[in-house]
């Protein structure tokens, strides 16, 4: 079980998830963007469809046909990454959360990163459901 379906129920008002989204739409859409995403970010597109964190941080929602649940406003994945792209920000990666700080798939590694305004990143995850770090280390993401 993801950790955050886990904590979902431990505490359900802490999260407001945009409601699960049938894997054929997550297929459809990465084969119409071409996005290689790891398997991890998947799953919790499938399990919850995105959504908000103790109101301070959101799982962006794929751009799919299913109907989110209310509490989903314009919090899609491809209307944030056309911005940063049009901003000419994060090159090289595909942000799929955002609020405090933001998290991305470097697509050159296949790795979980935090990018920052300045164009570095900090933090490196090797998973998205599970909690395990990759020593800190500083680089670019442009």
């Amino acid at each position: 079980m993801l950790i955050l379906l886990r904590d979902t129920q431990k505490t359900p008002r802490m999260f407001s998830l945009f409601g699960a989204i049938p894997l054929t739409e997550i297929q459809d859409w990465l084969r119409r963007t071409g996005v290689v995403l790891p398997s991890d970010v998947i799953e919790v597109w499938q399990e919850t469809g995105g959504g908000d964190v103790f109101e301070s941080e959101t799982i962006l929602r794929v751009t799919v046909a299913s109907i989110p649940n209310r509490c989903f406003v314009e919090d899609d994945i491809g209307r944030i990454n056309g911005a940063c792209a049009e901003e000419g920000k994060f090159g090289g990666l595909h942000v799929f959360h955002r609020r405090l700080f933001r998290s991305a798939v470097r697509f050159s590694e296949q790795r979980f990163v935090t990018p920052t305004e300045d164009g570095l990143y900090g933090q490196r995850f090797l998973c998205f459901t599970r909690r395990v770090v990759v020593p800190r280390a500083q680089g670019r993401v442009r």
